[in-house]
């Protein structure tokens, strides 16, 4: 096989269900690819009830993050300015975790912060800054307005990013069933690294 060509892993089961776009429009960041039923965690939570809203306006991050959360069986909501994102949240209270950039149109991920903090009062769900914004001035603002972590792009691969928003929301997920009566707690989410 050269290096220009590469084999698709095959399997009995679909990886996801592509539904037929319905006759009338899609409400606002609905998801538009579902997992195929069963994927569940090591603790045992159906992956397709974790949802994960990515806010990027990046198209090529935007889809790549959209396919791997999205083939981890993860259910995976789309805003591609500040205002669909303030609307999801708005609108889906199982919204699990925001992967949030800064740098929006129509309304900064700084606002996006805010409004979800403040105004949305959705103080628990967690809140990951992923910026190229470096400046030690940005990222302290962000914690301030309750990011839960701030990552740097470019300085973090895609996969890392990946592993801790599946960590964030799975444990977000847990916590969310515990209350509920459906599973135990875990650990809180992790904290964010030291100088951060």
């Amino acid at each position: 096989m050269d290096q220009d060509s590469f084999e698709l892993p095959t399997t009995d089961q679909p990886l996801f269900q592509v539904h037929s776009a319905p006759t009338s429009p899609a409400p606002l960041g609905a998801p538009t690819v579902v997992p195929a039923p069963g994927p569940v965690s090591s603790a045992g939570i159906d992956l397709s009830q974790v949802h994960i809203l990515l806010v990027e306006d990046d198209t090529v991050l935007q889809e790549l993050y959209f396919e791997r959360f999205s083939r981890s069986g993860f259910t995976v909501f789309q805003a591609f300015d500040g205002e669909e994102a303030v609307a999801l949240v708005r609108d889906n209270a199982d919204i699990d975790i925001v992967l949030l950039d800064l740098m929006l149109p129509k309304l900064s991920g700084f606002d996006v912060l805010m409004t979800i903090r403040q105004q949305l009062k959705r103080t628990d769900l967690p809140v990951v800054v992923v910026s190229a914004l470096s400046d030690i001035d940005d990222q302290a603002r962000s914690l301030q307005l309750g990011a839960n972590e701030y990552i740097t792009k470019g300085e973090v691969l895609p996969g890392t990013v990946i592993e801790k928003i599946n960590r964030y929301a799975l444990t977000r997920k847990q916590q969310v069933l515990a209350q509920q009566g459906g599973a135990p707690a875990m650990a809180p989410a992790p904290a964010p690294a030291p100088g951060m």
